[in-house]
C-alpha cells in the first residue's frame, strides 16, 4: 500500500542511516530523538513503498555473522612508540590505514568535528588520520559517507571503512554485495553513547574547569596513568592552559557510559557481536592481557586483532612486521572481553536518567544519583536472596 514502510522497531534500530541514504524519493530523514539519538522518520506523503529501506536494513536482512573462515586472534603492540602513546590501546588502526593509504585508497571512519561531535569522514591523507585515532564515546554520524563509498567502488577506488558492528552491516547491507576493494573493519563495542549526553557533559566541564573556554583537545584514554587494569584516565584541554583530568573510574561521563546509562537502546540487543564476524578484521582492547600473558604487557597499551576473512588474512599478513605479535586462542581473546559477544545490560535507572536530563539537571549530578540507587538495589537484591536462601534452608518457604 501507497506510503507504508516497515522499518525496524525503534528498539531494534541502530541509527546506520541505510534507509535514509538508499531511498530513491529521499522521504526518509534521520532526526534526533529527546535521547540524543538518530532515527528514521518516514513523510508517507512520498513515500510509495518500494521496499528499499527495508532491504537496507542490516536488522531486517540479518546482515550479522556471515563468516568467510575461522577467526584467528592475536594480542598487538605497535613497536612505534609515539604511535602506541597516542592510540586507544595498541595502535592498529593507524598502520592499517597507511597501508590503505599506500595503496592509493582512502579511509572512512571516526573523529571529532570542530565542535567535538563524533562524525564519519574521510581521510586520504597520513596528516588527516592523526584526527582519527583515539577513543571516541558517543554515536557518530555517517552523513553521506555510504553513498561516496559506493561511488569510489564503483569507480575502483580502494577503501577502508572503520566503525561499529552495527555501522559495518549497515554498510554492507546498503552495498548489498561484498567488494574486493572495499575492507570492513568493526571493533569491539560496550555500546553506543548519546551524542546529547556527551555534549551536555562537554558544556558542563568548559563551565566547571575553565569558566566557558573553548575546548581544544579531548583524551578519552589518557595513558600518563597507565592502561594495565584499565588504568587510564580522561583529559581535556581548554584553550586558556587548563587542564581537566580524571582517572576513568572518577569521571562522571565515563562511569554512565559503562553502567549503561544512556546507551541506544539497541545495544543491550546487538544483532552483530560474535567471534565470527561480518568485517574482515575487528580491533580492540585486549583486556586482561596482564592476567594471561603479564610478560606481554607493558602498562602501554595492548590490542587485540581478530581476522575473520581471507582478506583480512592479507591485510594483516601487509603490516603484521610493523607489531609485536602473540598469538592467542579466540577464547582467550574473549575471556576478558565480554562486550565482544554479549549485549550490554539494560540499565533500569536510565529512564529517571533522561527525566531528569529533561528537568535540566547535570549530568554529572544524575550519573551519581543514579548508579548510587542501582546500588542500592543491587544491595536489596542480595539481601532477598539471602533471605530467601535461609528460609528455604529452613523449610519454611511454600515452592
Amino acid at each position: 500500500m501507497k506510503g507504508e514502510s516497515m522499518l525496524a522497531e525503534k528498539t531494534l534500530c541502530t541509527g546506520c542511516g541505510s534507509c535514509t541514504i538508499i531511498c530513491p524519493y529521499h522521504c526518509i530523514d534521520m532526526e534526533e530523538d529527546e535521547e540524543g539519538f538518530l532515527y528514521p522518520n518516514v513523510n508517507s506523503q512520498k513515500c510509495v513503498s518500494c521496499g528499499l529501506c527495508e532491504q537496507s536494513c542490516p536488522v531486517l536482512t540479518n546482515k550479522g555473522v556471515q563468516p568467510i573462515c575461522r577467526t584467528e586472534s592475536f594480542a598487538v603492540q605497535n613497536k612505534d612508540e609515539n604511535i602506541r602513546r597516542k592510540s586507544s590501546s595498541g595502535g592498529v588502526f593507524i598502520d592499517l590505514a597507511l597501508s590503505i593509504l599506500g595503496q592509493g585508497g582512502v579511509v572512512c571512519a571516526a573523529k571529532y568535528s570542530k565542535d567535538f561531535d563524533v562524525i564519519h569522514s574521510i581521510a586520504t591523507t597520513k596528516e588527516e588520520l592523526l584526527d582519527y585515532c583515539g577513543a571516541k564515546y558517543a554515536q557518530s554520524k555517517i552523513g553521506q559517507c555510504f553513498i561516496y563509498i559506493k561511488k569510489m567502488l564503483h569507480q575502483g577506488g580502494k577503501i577502508l571503512f572503520v566503525g561499529t558492528p552495527c555501522q559495518v552491516a549497515g554498510l554492507s547491507a546498503f552495498l548489498k554485495r561484498p567488494y574486493d576493494n572495499l575492507v570492513l573493519v568493526d571493533m569491539i563495542c560496550h555500546g553506543v553513547p548519546s551524542p546529547l549526553v556527551w555534549r551536555k557533559y562537554l558544556e558542563e566541564r568548559k563551565q566547571r574547569d575553565a569558566n566557558g573556554a573553548e575546548l581544544v583537545a579531548v583524551n578519552l584514554r589518557d595513558k600518563s596513568t597507565g592502561w594495565s587494569r584499565y588504568g587510564y584516565s580522561v583529559r581535556f584541554d581548554y584553550q586558556d592552559g587548563k587542564v581537566y583530568s580524571a582517572h576513568q573510574d572518577k569521571d562522571s561521563f565515563m562511569q554512565g557510559f559503562v553502567s549503561n546509562l544512556y546507551l541506544r537502546p539497541s545495544c543491550s540487543n546487538c544483532k552483530f557481536k560474535g567471534v565470527e564476524r561480518i568485517s574482515d578484521i575487528t580491533i580492540g582492547d585486549y583486556w586482561g592481557v596482564w592476567s594471561q600473558y603479564p610478560e606481554f604487557d607493558d602498562n602501554m597499551g595492548t590490542s587485540l586483532v581478530m581476522v575473520h576473512s581471507e582478506k583480512g588474512k592479507k591485510i594483516w599478513k601487509n603490516i603484521q612486521n610493523d607489531f609485536r605479535v602473540l598469538e592467542i586462542s579466540n577464547e582467550e581473546a574473549i575471556q576478558y572481553n565480554p562486550s565482544a559477544t554479549k549485549s550490554s545490560s539494560f540499565s533500569y535507572q536510565r529512564a529517571s536518567f533522561y527525566r531528569g536530563l529533561r528537568r535540566g539537571e547535570m549530568v554529572s549530578d544524575l550519573v551519581q544519583t543514579c548508579l548510587s540507587k542501582q546500588n542500592d538495589q543491587k544491595v536489596t537484591n542480595v539481601q532477598w536472596i539471602l533471605n530467601k536462601l535461609f528460609h528455604r534452608v529452613r523449610g519454611d518457604v511454600d515452592e
